[in-house]
């Protein structure tokens, strides 16, 4: 007896799953567009991954990096859960001067905000420093 797997929906479903997993982690359609802007406050950063559910996006503290990574879930449920794939990933340097326990992250139904404000006081403008002779 000759199958023909196009008869099999099961089988089709599951190869296009795999097919569309395989374009994403080859780059997919989709990019992540990242905004900055400053303020006298602190600096905002505006991250947005179309077609992409708030419960995708982590954000992680490694030092003085923080960094932001877009999951994607697999459309199968397997016995141990979702089988997530990283899509995108940004790794953000946190300059100086940032109130590190007060970053936050956001989401706004359209984008991750995050606000990094700076430390009390602090001034982000450009400080020469004169330059001296050594001897």
């Amino acid at each position: 007896m000759d199958m023909n797997f196009l008869d099999n929906k099961a089988i089709l479903r599951g190869l296009l799953a795999q097919g569309d997993q395989m374009q994403t982690i080859n780059g997919g359609v989709a990019s992540m567009k990242i905004t900055r802007s400053q303020s006298d406050e602190g600096i905002e950063f505006r991250l947005r991954v179309p077609s992409v559910r708030p419960e995708a996006y982590q954000v992680a503290l490694n030092g003085d990096k923080l960094i932001v990574q877009v999951h994607v879930e697999t459309p199968q449920e397997k016995p141990e859960g979702l089988f997530s794939i990283p899509m995108h990933q940004r790794i953000i340097s946190i300059p100086a001067g940032i109130n590190v326990p007060e970053i936050d992250a956001v989401h706004d139904g359209e984008a991750l905000r995050i606000w990094m404000p700076y430390l009390s006081g602090f001034n982000p403008d450009l400080h020469p420093i004169e330059v001296r002779r050594a001897f």
